[in-house]
């Protein structure tokens, strides 16, 4: 046995290398008992880190369950959507996928962890609570994201929807507006807005959101400061560039323009497709203020309502689609006539 004395350190030191990883202990062999065998240990699980780490991942694995684009997913959730509502699935259906996503996943780590049964119930409970948080809270942000301001996040939100925003502004007529933007015009010109005016006007949100970062000690008042200034000349130069130039995804943004510029209007426009024998304008537009819906002010169907601001808008609409596909088109048609109906049926302002 003597001879087996190097044999045996050499075991016993890389042992000691895995740190208790694993550990060795007596295994009678068929021919002979002084060999011993190397049996694993399992780690007790880190449940607070496994948590996190999970729930770091419910946006990335959304993604895998839709049928949408990971781009189009977080600028829902950028502009205020939850989980369920970027990602298009059914809630239920959502958080089924989830759950049992998670639980193959924690089956296949606790091969190699473990933890009591107590922990477990506590571990699976803190997860599914997060999966339901992530499904129903207004643009949710993942646990790695909620301590950090995205800046980069925030502009992209903005200068997506600048020209939307920047028609709603102006009084000129869509269709110039768009003419003089196909022409090379700027937001400015195109407008017909003062550039000071439209920046500053363009700038307020941003800076709100800024603010409110700094409030919730996301940033320095320093740090504040100097991204005001950068967000503000960011707006200045956007609205003064000629549009095309710093426009990559026209068609979509184009039918949130319009969608965004006529909805403005959408009072003035139900009330000129009705019949108004018996109803008297400023009436109807003060109990429209107080609250009350377009369907019940003038006692016409939403379905009945959008299919004539639909005629009313049908130049307009022409010249959008003269751009698009016939898909798109198509497309543009529906998302139109849902968000009158929205409008319509939604309380007064």
């Amino acid at each position: 046995m003597n001879n087996r004395k190097p044999w045996m350190a050499a075991i016993l030191s890389t042992a000691l290398l895995f740190s208790g990883a694993l550990t060795l202990a007596p295994k009678a062999f068929a021919d002979d008992d002084d060999y011993p065998a190397i049996e694993r240990v399992k780690a007790p699980l880190d449940r607070q880190q496994y948590i996190t780490d999970r729930l770091n991942k419910l946006i990335n694995m959304t993604i895998s369950f839709s049928e949408k684009e990971s781009t189009d997913i977080y600028d829902a959730l950028l502009h205020g959507q939850n989980l369920a509502q970027a990602s298009g699935l059914d809630s239920s259906l959502l958080a089924a996928k989830l759950g049992a996503s998670i639980d193959q996943d924690l089956a296949n780590t606790l091969q190699n962890y473990t933890v009591t049964n107590e922990q477990l119930i506590a571990l699976k409970s803190d997860l599914y609570n997060g999966i339901q948080i992530a499904i129903s809270t207004p643009g949710y942000k993942s646990p790695s994201d909620q301590n950090r301001f995205n800046y980069g996040a925030l502009m992209d939100k903005y200068i997506s929807q600048l020209k939307a925003d920047a028609l709603i502004l102006s009084e000129e007529d869509y269709m110039d507006i768009q003419d003089r933007l196909i022409q090379g015009g700027s937001l400015v010109e195109a407008t017909r807005l003062n550039q000071q005016f439209l920046t500053n006007a363009l700038i307020t949100p941003i800076v709100q959101d800024i603010d409110k970062a700094a409030q919730e000690n996301l940033l320095t008042a320093s740090e504040a400061a100097d991204l005001k200034v950068q967000a503000n000349k960011t707006i200045a130069s956007a609205i003064s560039t000629p549009y095309n130039d710093h426009n990559q995804n026209n068609s979509k943004l184009d039918i949130q323009a319009f969608i965004n510029k006529h909805l403005a209007s959408i009072f003035n426009d139900a009330y000129l497709v009705v019949n108004t024998d018996d109803l008297e304008y400023n009436e109807l537009k003060n109990a429209y203020k107080q609250g009350g819906s377009l369907t019940s002010l003038t006692a016409t169907s939403a379905d009945e309502l959008a299919s004539r601001i639909l005629n009313l808008w049908s130049s307009d609409m022409q010249a959008v689609s003269d751009h698009l596909s016939a898909q798109d088109s198509t497309d543009f048609l529906q998302k139109v006539t849902d968000a009158i109906k929205a409008a319509v049926n939604a309380a007064g302002k």
